[in-house]
């Protein structure tokens, strides 16, 4: 069936979601049947499909744009946290840089090139780490408030989640290590 030159199954075609409120005496699944029954009647939507559910549970059950959305701010955070990274290797680099006269009296003093690259090494390692465990303890803090806000039940569990610092802990190590160099 066309309407205003464009076909139901076309790529052009809208697909959108209907609400509709109901009583609280109801039937949820006597009202699902009633309406799938009319809306198969209609001749250019027999082969669309008609899911009733409650509006409590529409943002975990609708799979439209949602998962595109998801992708795009997963990218957008993992560009912020790369640009965070540089940042904080440029920030080591240049803090390292003041530090001349330090490493001047060091050599003055005996010590080797290699003391004093296992010094910075292990200091912006260091920082890294207390980084990475400030970051989880003010994710622990807000967490309660984002599953009040977003209505989820998400937890932070090291010992369930032990790829989460599978891959956490080496990237934080790397960073370090990047910004000692």
């Amino acid at each position: 069936e066309r309407t205003r030159g464009v076909t139901r199954n076309d790529y052009w075609s809208i697909s959108c979601l209907n609400y509709i409120l109901l009583s609280p005496s109801a039937d949820p699944k006597a009202t699902a049947d009633k309406l799938k029954t009319l809306y198969k009647s209609f001749d250019g939507m027999k082969y669309d499909d008609l899911l009733l559910l409650p509006l409590s549970e529409l943002q975990r059950s609708y799979k439209g744009d949602y998962y595109i959305v998801l992708w795009i701010f997963a990218i957008i955070a993992l560009f912020i946290l790369m640009m965070s990274a540089f940042n904080y290797i440029n920030i080591s680099i240049a803090n390292a840089s003041t530090r001349a006269k330090e490493i001047a009296i060091k050599k003055i003093n005996g010590s080797s090139k290699t003391r004093l690259v296992i010094q910075f090494l292990s200091e912006t390692i260091i920082l890294s780490v207390i980084a990475l465990l400030l970051a989880f303890a003010i994710l622990k803090g807000l967490l309660p408030l984002f599953n009040a806000i977003m209505d989820t039940d998400l937890d932070l569990r090291f010992t369930n989640d032990l790829n989460l610092i599978g891959w956490m802990l080496p990237v934080t190590l790397l960073i370090g290590a990047l910004a000692g160099l």
